[in-house]
């Protein structure tokens, strides 16, 4: 079993080890600004959207597993050719990537999934809902910090099933506004 750890060396942070950390989200570019990381271990996360190419920026990287995410586009080439030049460790694994193997047959089904998802209004329009849909703005929408209010309130008085069930829909959501936006209905 692996890990979770950040590690540092002269006050830099050169490992960032955190697969199954239920890390939801994109990968933050802001990751590109530490120059000296050498391992970037975000492997079996909910991680979405694509690798941030101001990795590219971290000259130092010898490995990096970013396998059973949800991530899509392209590996950026200059991510890529640094990777080469380092003779790096690199694990892609599962995602949706467009330019790596063994990617998820499932990304492109999930498209047609993104109209229905869109359409559902019970998560709308029943009024019991809006305070999770509060909660969710009240923290910008970040489903890491709003699963911790989750746990502070007991699910927003809604109960374990319904909470589930809305963080489901939610997750679904923003996968399909961020990889299918002309999909997705907006109700007007």
């Amino acid at each position: 079993m692996t890990s979770t750890f950040i590690q540092f060396e002269s006050n830099r942070i050169i490992h960032v080890i955190l697969p199954r950390m239920q890390l939801a989200g994109s990968i933050s570019p802001l990751l590109g600004n530490l120059e000296q990381m050498k391992i970037l271990d975000l492997s079996e996360n909910q991680l979405t959207g694509s690798i941030p190419p101001e990795l590219a920026k971290c000259q130092a990287l010898k490995t990096v597993v970013l396998e059973k995410n949800e991530l899509s586009g392209v590996v950026p080439p200059q991510l890529l050719t640094i990777l080469a030049a380092n003779g790096a460790k690199v694990n892609f694994g599962v995602n949706c990537l467009d330019n790596a193997v063994n990617q998820k047959s499932s990304c492109k089904k999930k498209a047609d999934h993104c109209l229905a998802v869109s359409l559902d209004t019970r998560y709308t329009t029943d009024a019991k809902f809006q305070p999770l849909w509060d909660a969710l703005a009240s923290v910008e929408r970040d489903l890491n910090a709003f699963d911790r209010l989750a746990e502070i309130s007991g699910n927003f008085a809604v109960g374990e099933y319904w909470f589930s069930a809305f963080r489901k829909y939610v997750t679904e959501l923003e996968w399909c506004v961020l990889h299918h936006p002309e999909l997705v209905y907006h109700g007007k």
